[in-house]
């Protein structure tokens, strides 16, 4: 697993080329769960972990587990999420769920969901970008 914080962040080790660094020392926060995806949120200084049919927020600046977040309407039984962006504004998180089929729009100031869009097929990628703009702004890739 390999993590990217910005380089301001703390979490930050020095970097080396062709080399190892170690850490002086370590937190571990336990919590048990399958998570296949995570994204850091630099506005919020949160990391959101994807389990099966949730969302685990892990905040930074009090170094403890939030509340999880739940799909909108609640886990369908066949969930599975598997990718997570966030919206080019950083205003919405983006949930791929491969075992519904669906898209979820969640409000990470609020934790709720917002939106629910079916795209059948089992949703692998998807493209964030602003209205108008090319490139896009942001590409989630996930994998059955």
């Amino acid at each position: 697993m390999s993590l990217t914080f910005p380089s301001r962040h703390p979490l930050v080790p020095s970097r080396f080329k062709n080399g190892f660094s170690y850490l002086q020392s370590q937190q571990v926060f336990a919590k048990a769960g399958f998570y296949k995806f995570l994204q850091y949120d630099s506005k919020r200084q949160r990391v959101y972990l994807s389990g099966i049919d949730h969302l685990d927020v892990f905040d930074l600046a009090s170094s403890q587990f939030l509340a999880p977040i739940q799909p909108p309407g609640g886990p369908p039984p066949n969930a599975g999420l598997r990718g997570l962006a966030l919206t080019p504004d950083n205003s919405h998180l983006v949930v791929a769920d491969f075992g519904a089929q669906s898209i979820y729009l969640i409000n990470p100031d609020t934790s709720s969901g917002s939106a629910q869009r079916f795209v059948g097929e089992f949703p692998a990628t998807l493209t964030l970008a602003r209205r108008g703009s090319q490139p896009p702004a942001r590409k989630l890739s996930s994998s059955a």
